[in-house]
């Protein structure tokens, strides 16, 4: 084989494997599954009912990027690490409810660094002041330095599809100097078991605000 058919074939085998990326985080079974459940939902352009949920036999959320909104469900859950799948097949992996990397977006989140501690140790301190460390893709940005101040608000009450319950508000700030990014994050807990039922974050200067909405727990 000489060296342009080398060349060539290496770059037939890496756009092969761009292009089938986001179906490697997502099981057969549940490609399945977004094929009979979700995308027939998105096609319709489905205003989402308690009653929908209900007849989805998977822990599911709402996701939205501005006024676009569409249904997601858990794929997949390692220790406390669960993998999320839209129909478009857009993949978005949480731990305690934050988003920890992204597959599938115009600038995806990689990875986050953050210290060892939980929306508990927030609540009890009511103001804490911490390090995280941000990585991007497209374009590939590794460890860029974030400050961050957490706050708890207060309490509110927020309307989960049809489900009213009182939570507690936590306001990030987030600030990094080094790309020159300021942005809010914000988390509704429940004050008993920690459990992150609503988020708006920013997962990146490029990309709108998330909103995320659990509709259906997982057990």
């Amino acid at each position: 084989m000489n060296r342009y058919s080398k060349v060539l074939l290496i770059t037939i085998i890496i756009f092969t494997l761009s292009s089938c990326s986001r179906d490697l985080f997502i099981s057969e079974s549940y490609q399945v599954v977004i094929k009979n459940i979700l995308e027939p939902l998105s096609n319709k352009g489905s205003i989402f009912t308690r009653d929908i949920i209900e007849e989805i036999p998977y822990a599911s959320a709402l996701i939205s990027f501005g006024k676009q909104q569409s249904l997601i469900i858990l794929e997949s859950k390692t220790d406390k690490r669960l993998t999320w799948v839209s129909a478009d097949r857009k993949v978005f992996f949480t731990k305690n409810g934050r988003v920890i990397s992204t597959v599938g977006l115009p600038n995806n989140l990689y990875k986050i660094d953050f210290p060892s501690l939980d929306f508990k140790d927030i609540i009890e301190e009511k103001k804490l002041n911490y390090i995280t460390y941000y990585s991007f893709r497209d374009p590939k940005l590794d460890n860029i330095k974030v400050e961050v101040t957490a706050e708890v608000i207060g309490r509110e009450e927020v309307d989960l599809l049809g489900f009213k319950k009182n939570l507690v508000l936590i306001e990030e700030v987030l600030y990094s100097e080094k790309i020159n990014w300021k942005s809010k994050n914000k988390f509704w807990i429940d004050p008993v078991s920690k459990y992150v039922w609503k988020s708006e974050q920013s997962l990146s200067p490029r990309l709108p605000l998330i909103q995320m909405t659990i509709t259906k727990k997982p057990r």
